[in-house]
């Protein structure tokens, strides 16, 4: 009988032990759906039956301050679990830490997740990191993809189009496959125009069911990039053409991600019905780089390398990637001339220009540079740096290189398309000036874009508290913001310190637009500062997407402002009363709850 009952509970205590282990899974690098952010991924989850372990690596600059917000969550069927400690640094939850090599790896600790659980989403608050649909197996997100699309048989044998100016409008509609409604995504469209190329890029907005449509104007075929939460996928648009682009949104998140980069970049990303079909699928599958200098990481890139000479690493890369395009015969010879355009003409600007030789090159180098096949290139044209280009060889090579006959036009036309950047529309002499301008095709694309500009400024001024304000430079910082401010007496102020260079501040916009949205109609007015190291042209393309009061100070009034208020990073924020006074600030993003809290309190 005593045997009988050891044998029972050897037994029970065998089931205990593999009821326990099955708690406890671990994934390899989980794949996700799509993130906000490039700084943090998550490289493995670790189940227990007392908490959950996720082990992140963040990014930043070296030296650069990191902040664990003690709001981080995972999410798991609508249920949220909190932070509870980090491992792997001596710091507690919301200190500030300073890697210094910019980069680090730590744990996350979290409460138990239920045992089946599978999908979870890591959120960190209101304008903050956000990964969503982490796998905590290691299968890829399920995507459902139609069998027209990988189905479709294309002619990769069918040449680029012809350089030709002919305007004509061009429609996108489109589809995130992989999206749902709770997810955040940020949809932006670049174009690489000669005489309109937006930094900023052209907002789009995303359906309920992942869908998407944008209409644009073109001067002629070429390039453009959609980018989706910071990841991108280039395009190759034709004027007149609508175009149907189905984009697999975990692929491409993916694709770009730093720890799953590798195993992604050359799957493909998106699905195309369209004229340019058969390039578009190329671009969007094999991953290769239109740039090499101007990409968002390559000053990061130098601090890693330890490289003390970026001329020399820059034509290095430049090479590299040129050598992979040239041997890759999976391309076709339509996606290797646009690709090998670009990059070469990339190379040639940045240093023919002298953006690495301080203005002179040597002999070597030069006969290099004109070497380059781009310059005999039907499909010049189609590089996204043309302007630059021609500039260029009109400052150093005119004896070399025979520019184009519609050079002198687009000279004439330039400063026009600069204001039309700023979103100010064409006066009466400067149509006067259009009608010396010997290409019919400028002008017939200037003016549809002065319509559209007109069009834009009619229906700003229509709404309620959108102002582009001059301040006067012998103003005080201080004594700027209380003119501003006197104008709104009576009014809830929220100041916003910002720059269009700023990460975290485009990175908080969504949600500021959605509590505007929410405070419509009462009186609050909402004021965005920022510095002459805003690139004016890329500050008043980036305001069309940000109602309220737009200025901008000069260094000195935002130095002396940033020392009055202890504004030591941005975005930042004053919230003022309505008799004017500074009743709360915030340096970052504090999340939307509070600023809401914060500005209703000041309403009663």
């Amino acid at each position: 009988m005593n045997l009988r009952w050891l044998i029972l509970m050897i037994c029970l205590i065998g089931c205990n032990l593999v009821s326990w282990a099955s708690l406890e899974k671990e994934g390899d690098i989980p794949t996700f759906v799509t993130a906000n952010t490039r700084q943090i991924e998550v490289e493995q989850i670790n189940m227990m039956q007392d908490r959950t372990e996720v082990l992140v690596r963040l990014w930043g600059n070296p030296g650069s301050k990191i902040t664990i917000d003690p709001h981080m969550a995972l999410v798991a069927e609508g249920k949220h679990y909190t932070l509870t400690g980090i491992e792997g640094v001596d710091q507690t939850v919301g200190s500030e830490f300073y890697p210094e090599s910019g980069e680090i790896g730590l744990y996350l600790l979290f409460p138990a997740l239920p045992a089946n659980t599978l999908i979870v989403d890591l959120i960190e608050g209101d304008g903050g990191w956000k990964i969503w649909g982490i796998q905590v197996k290691e299968n890829e997100p399920y995507v459902y993809v139609p069998s027209f699309l990988t189905s479709r048989q294309m002619d990769f044998t069918a040449p680029l189009p012809t350089v030709d100016l002919h305007p004509g409008r061009t429609i996108i509609n489109g589809y995130l496959l992989g999206y749902t409604e709770d997810m955040q995504v940020e949809l932006n469209l670049h174009l690489h125009d000669w005489l309109f190329a937006n930094e900023w890029g052209y907002p789009i907005e995303v359906n309920e069911d992942g869908s998407f449509h944008v209409e644009l104007n073109l001067l002629l075929s070429g390039g453009a990039t959609l980018r989706v939460n910071q990841r991108e996928l280039p395009l190759f648009l034709q004027p007149g053409d609508e175009m149907m682009v189905y984009v697999h949104l975990p692929i491409l998140s993916m694709a770009g991600s730093k720890l799953l980069g590798e195993r992604y970049r050359e799957r493909q990303k998106a699905w195309f019905d369209a004229r340019t079909a058969s390039i578009n699928t190329e671009l969007a599958t094999w991953g290769y780089p239109l740039s090499v200098y101007s990409a968002a990481n390559y000053n990061k890139e130098l601090c890693v390398t330890g490289e003390k000479n970026p001329a020399r690493y820059v034509w290095r890369k430049f090479i590299k990637e040129r050598n992979r395009i040239l041997k890759d015969n999976r391309l076709s010879e339509a996606c290797r001339s646009y690709l090998l355009v670009n990059l070469e003409m990339e190379a040639f600007v940045a240093f023919a220009s002298g953006a690495f030789s301080g203005g002179g090159l040597t002999e070597q180098l030069e006969q290099k540079l004109m070497d380059l096949s781009f310059i005999h290139s039907p499909y010049i044209g189609y590089g996204y740096q043309y302007y630059a280009y021609l500039q260029t060889v009109e400052r150093f090579y005119s004896d070399k290189i025979k520019l184009p006959e519609e050079w002198e036009d687009l000279k004439k036309v330039h400063p026009l398309c600069e204001q039309l950047m700023k979103n100010i529309p064409l006066s009466a002499a400067d149509k006067e000036e259009l009608q010396h301008v010997n290409t019919p095709a400028l002008v017939q694309y200037i003016r549809e874009v002065n319509k559209q500009v007109e069009a834009e400024v009619g229906a700003l001024e229509a709404m309620d508290g959108f102002a582009i304000l001059k301040t006067d430079t012998i103003l005080s910082g201080q004594e700027v913001l209380q003119q501003l401010v006197q104008n709104y007496h009576g009014q809830v102020v929220v100041v916003d310190f910002w720059a269009t260079w700023c990460a975290p501040c485009r990175k908080s916009m969504p949600a500021v637009s959605a509590l505007k949205k929410q405070l419509a109609g009462k009186k609050c007015v909402f004021i965005y500062l920022t510095g002459p190291d805003s690139p004016e042209k890329v500050w008043s393309t980036a305001i069309k997407q940000m109602y309220g009061i737009h200025v901008r100070l000069t260094q000195k009034q935002w130095k002396e402002l940033g020392a009055a208020y202890g504004i030591t990073g941005i975005p930042a924020y004053l919230i003022m009363n309505k008799r004017g006074e500074v009743d709360k600030q915030f340096v970052g993003f504090p999340g939307t709850s509070v600023l809401k809290q914060t500005i209703l309190k000041l309403l009663k």
